[in-house]
């Protein structure tokens, strides 16, 4: 797996686990997700992307998700 390919898998971890919740706090998940990121910088960089892209709403600590539902 090259650095591109890496780097939507986590993108695409980080929308799944904010979109299976609905919500979650920003600590919670970046605790969750730390072995994936070498700092705090990294990890806010990623959820500014989807916001960004307008999956994840940010609010203050909290991260939502208002992207398309998806069927179950």
């Amino acid at each position: 797996m090259n650095a591109q390919q890496r780097v939507v898998a986590v993108l695409y971890a980080l929308a799944e686990s904010i979109r299976e919740c609905g919500e979650i706090p920003s600590g919670t998940l970046y605790a969750a997700s730390m072995n994936v990121f070498q700092s705090v910088d990294q990890f806010n960089s990623a959820i500014a992307r989807l916001v960004g892209a307008k999956l994840v709403e940010r609010c203050g600590d909290v991260l939502k998700w208002i992207g398309p539902a998806i069927p179950r």
